[in-house]
């Protein structure tokens, strides 16, 4: 709140680059999760010599399900899956160290829907509607006093710049959850050797 007051650029910059790291984040899921069901789908069709089952796949609700979306990205990026190992907590995951283990078969690649995620966070659109509401009108009240020829003062102004530049951060902020209130668990299979807390970049505490 004190730098959204005092460097109100700054919070706009940081809005900027938590939305594209969002959605590189999304994309490469995407991409990961895509490879991940096409192996599944030559595993399917070897083991049941089933043609019409693989037709049907792509339209099944798992890969409906699986596609992430911004939400999913900012979730991934502010820490909202939990590496368990035989059971215990092992770290937080960031958003490279979920790839990675997905590509290597070490875990499954997450399910989480947007409504999970949204509830999880216990966050909605409302109280962002509410303030950006409260922001539009004051630039409303400020526009009609200037075309009625009163007098606009500089603390107005500045006001006006600091509400502008906050209506552009909640629109990078639009998608991304409130907080983090549970996490997802994500398991380490079985049979696979497990990474050294070390070599991972957040232990979980």
């Amino acid at each position: 709140m004190v730098m959204t007051l005092f460097m109100p650029e700054v919070t706009i910059f940081w809005a900027t680059f938590q939305f594209l790291s969002a959605w590189n984040v999304a994309k490469n899921s995407n991409r990961v999760f895509g490879a991940q069901c096409a192996r599944d789908c030559r595993a399917t069709w070897q083991s049941e010599l089933a043609v019409a089952l693989i037709g049907d796949i792509p339209n099944s609700s798992r890969s409906s399900s699986a596609r992430w979306t911004l939400v999913h990205g900012f979730f991934t990026s502010m820490g909202g899956f939990v590496l368990y190992v035989d059971g215990e907590p092992w770290a937080t995951l960031e958003p490279r160290e979920l790839a990675r283990f997905v590509r290597e078969g070490s875990v499954e690649m997450p399910t989480i829907t947007e409504a999970e995620i949204k509830d999880r966070s216990k966050g909605d659109g409302i109280s962002k509607c509410v303030a950006i509401l409260q922001l539009v009108w004051f630039l409303i009240q400020l526009i009609a006093r200037y075309a009625q020829g009163l007098p606009v003062t500089l603390l107005e102004i500045d006001t006006l710049g600091i509400t502008t530049l906050a209506c552009i951060a909640y629109g990078f902020w639009w998608k991304k959850p409130k907080d983090i209130g549970c996490p997802y668990i994500v398991h380490w299979k079985l049979g696979v050797t497990a990474p050294a807390r070390d070599s991972l970049a957040k232990e979980y505490r």
